[in-house]
């Protein structure tokens, strides 16, 4: 968005430096340009809030679950354990599934780093894309082990889910 506003600075000091326009026409460029910031400060707010509720965001000191949104509702996360794995963190992720169906293939891209001492998200330390090995039962908990490179588990502060998708359900007959 910033590369946007960008340009068109550019082609309006080109303007008005090649030519001798005058400054009605100046400001008219410069109302433009404002219109076209404002509406783009818009279509990113709109976005940000669109996707609020497709990202659960969980930290180690959280005892309770965050949700999630996806294609087909609601899903619970949960962060049960942390645990020392070589050079890594080993997390115990449980989705609590609130539907009547049961989900197969759901995938999801877990991101993890380190919080400031206001405990907000600082440092990015990685991402990957996890899959269930195992179909998420229907109004259950369902554990995955997820390990998380390069990471001290004392230098956990967050982790985030999201993107959740899934190749299908299973309904009961």
């Amino acid at each position: 968005m910033k590369f946007i506003t960008f340009v068109f600075l550019t082609i309006v000091f080109f303007i008005s430096g090649c030519d001798t326009k005058t400054n009605k026409s100046e400001i008219a460029m410069q109302e433009k340009i404002n219109k076209m910031e404002e509406r783009i400060s818009d279509l990113e707010s709109d976005k940000f809030w669109a996707d609020i509720g497709k990202v659960a965001y969980l930290t180690p000191a959280s005892s309770g679950y965050s949700t999630i949104n996806f294609d087909l509702g609601t899903l619970t996360v949960k962060m049960k354990d942390v645990q020392p794995f070589a050079n890594a963190a080993r997390v115990t992720l449980e989705f609590g599934n609130t539907l009547g169906s049961t989900i197969m293939g759901l995938k999801a891209k877990v991101e993890w780093g380190t919080v400031d001492a206001k405990g907000l998200p600082d440092k990015e330390l990685g991402s990957k894309e996890i899959t269930m090995d195992k179909d998420i039962q229907s109004a259950s908990w369902n554990k995955i082990i997820v390990t998380l490179e390069n990471t001290d588990p004392k230098n956990l502060g967050y982790i985030r889910v999201k993107n959740v998708t899934h190749t299908g359900i299973k309904l009961r007959n």
